[in-house]
């Protein structure tokens, strides 16, 4: 086949940094977007805008916890019988379940990647019945990560992907260079971008004074020493970023036309 007849079926975004930058705010812009979220506070921000906007719109949330499930969408997915399971358990059953289920023009987005560290960590000390990691015990907790991560590339997938994460920043002893790395244990920090499409970075910071002072968000997409960032959609930096602004780069690395957004935010309207 040329590579001009082949289209791509899909995206897997891994986006990262800290809290406030706007991760969440971004990803609840791609096309239907379904919300896997172990993280009970991450559409706050989300409904704020809604309200502050009058917009009209709306997202499909699944929240993931350690309790036992009863929410009528987890247990369609995943069968009454594996409501009791642990967070870590039901988070691997509804994103498998989901990304074969979402159509082509929906966007599954897990939120958030520390949380499912977390969550994978608790497993592990439970099926190694001890409260303090050993060493083989981590052998179980990246094979389970691994295995995670492994759903995405399946062939049965559809959707695009996104994965919010937070990143932790490291000074290194000998040198004093400072770099930014996944906030999950072990070398999978390293490894788990590589298995991203994109690997973007948000941060936030303030511009002007007074009354006129206002949030500016940036997106870090090229290569950079401190960070292990990356774009095959060669999306670039950018100030304030929105679907829209993503959706070229990712239509042309696809090689097919896109949904519109979710919502976008007023001041991309213009």
């Amino acid at each position: 086949m040329k590579m001009t007849q082949q289209i791509d079926q899909h995206l897997t975004f891994l986006m990262t940094g800290p809290p406030f930058a706007g991760k969440t705010v971004l990803s609840s812009q791609f096309p239907q977007p379904y919300f896997v979220t172990l993280d009970p506070h991450c559409l706050m921000s989300v409904r704020a805008l809604r309200k502050e906007y009058n917009a009209e719109f709306d997202c499909d949330f699944l929240q993931i916890t350690a309790d036992r499930t009863e929410d009528e969408d987890f247990i369609a997915l995943a069968g009454k019988a594996f409501a009791g399971l642990t967070a870590w358990e039901k988070t691997k059953k509804v994103t498998s379940a989901l990304l074969k289920n979402l159509s082509q023009d929906q966007t599954l987005i897990i939120d958030n990647l520390s949380r499912v560290g977390e969550d994978c960590l608790v497993y592990t000390k439970k099926t190694a019945n001890r409260s303090r990691m050993q060493i083989q015990d981590w052998n179980i907790f990246i094979d389970e990560i691994v295995e995670f991560f492994g759903y995405f590339s399946l062939a049965s997938r559809k959707c695009n992907t996104i994965i919010i994460a937070h990143d932790d920043v490291r000074k290194e002893e000998l040198t004093g260079d400072i770099e930014r790395v996944l906030n999950i244990p072990t070398r999978l920090r390293g490894r788990i971008p590589s298995l991203a499409t994109d690997f973007l970075l948000l941060t936030a910071d303030t511009a002007g004074a007074g009354s006129n002072k206002r949030v500016r968000r940036q997106l870090h997409s090229m290569p950079a020493k401190q960070a292990n960032l990356g774009s095959r959609c060669l999306i670039p930096n950018m100030e304030n970023p929105s679907y829209l602004k993503l959706k070229p780069y990712m239509e042309a690395a696809l090689g097919r036309v896109l949904p519109q957004p979710n919502w976008t935010p007023p001041e991309d309207k213009k």
